[in-house]
């Protein structure tokens, strides 16, 4: 399960939440997309502690603030958020990402406690800002809604770390 605070284990984003319910769906699967609705409360779930969460976070709420024409609310755990309204849980756990490279991540859309929660787990914070740029790029905007397609991936760079040089020549102008 993908439900990790950048701080502290599962136990810190679910306390208090039972999880009676929960299931994966296949990202081929439109029955489960998860929508935002403009002017309703919409819920990010997260603790950031270094400069590029909170750079992350910021990224991810003013952008959907925007499309939703209304602030996201952000609170340190599940048993926060009252009511029936999605929620998207951002997290960092080196221990649950089994690969080599920074920037893996992993997207997941499941049902925890009757709420509709997408949880995007990076395994530092270099793969969280892939992930919450791959959740931008893939959602949908309509005049209502802002939507979320169903996911269940975890995707990792090629190369366990990008590789850097200067170029030796420059052009003749």
């Amino acid at each position: 399960i993908f439900l990790i605070s950048f701080s502290n284990p599962i136990r810190a984003v679910t306390d208090g939440v039972r999880q009676k319910k929960e299931h994966s769906y296949n990202a081929d699967n439109n029955e489960f997309e998860i929508n935002f609705i403009k002017k309703k409360p919409a819920f990010l779930v997260t603790k950031p502690i270094t400069n590029l969460e909170k750079q992350i976070l910021n990224r991810l709420s003013t952008y959907m603030g925007a499309v939703l024409e209304q602030s996201v609310k952000i609170v340190p755990s599940l048993k926060k958020v009252k009511g029936d309204y999605p929620i998207i849980i951002l997290s960092v756990a080196p221990d649950l990402i089994n690969s080599e490279s920074k920037e893996a991540y992993a997207i997941e859309t499941k049902m925890i406690d009757d709420k509709k929660v997408i949880a995007v787990t990076g395994k530092t914070e270099q793969g969280l800002k892939r992930a919450v740029y791959r959740l931008i790029l893939e959602s949908k905007q309509t005049k209502t809604t802002l939507s979320f397609p169903a996911k269940n991936i975890l995707e990792s760079p090629w190369i366990t770390q990008r590789e850097w040089a200067l170029c030796p020549w420059s052009p003749d102008i």
